[in-house]
């Protein structure tokens, strides 16, 4: 999804013509749609700008150790759900593997009423065949 010169102005609190400009510039790579606009990858963009309101980035009011510290717990509850997870999977290989059993148990059932086939029924011969004998 590329960003309008516009839309990246506002991404990283900046003016038309200063994103224009440093395209020009190349300090930020950009290609032109079918009608001739600049589009910017946002990736390229916040490569070399620091995008406007990232939640991630320290304030006025926070420092640098508690972003950290935010961020440490924000990385240990999702190793945490990443654990929970992997124990999930690990139950339900374990169900999976219990339920291929079971089928390979009746499909094996199966087989050996197959094998027991009932006697076929006796075919009653028609009029002309019991009279002809053929």
């Amino acid at each position: 999804m590329a960003l309008s010169v516009g839309e990246a102005a506002k991404a990283v609190g900046m003016t038309r013509q200063a994103i224009q400009a440093a395209i020009k510039k190349g300090t930020v790579s950009a290609t032109k749609n079918a009608k001739g606009a600049w589009q910017v990858d946002p990736a390229e963009l916040f490569r070399v700008y620091q995008p406007v309101g990232r939640s991630d980035a320290p304030t006025d009011s926070e420092d640098f150790t508690s972003v950290v510290t935010r961020q440490a717990a924000e990385i240990q509850g999702l190793t945490d759900k990443l654990k929970a997870a992997h124990e999930l999977l690990d139950v339900l290989r374990s169900q999976t593997a219990d339920l291929k059993e079971q089928r390979d148990l009746w499909q094996a059932e199966a087989r050996i009423w197959q094998q027991k086939a009932l006697p076929a029924p006796e075919v009653k011969r028609g009029f002309f065949a019991r009279i002809f004998g053929s």
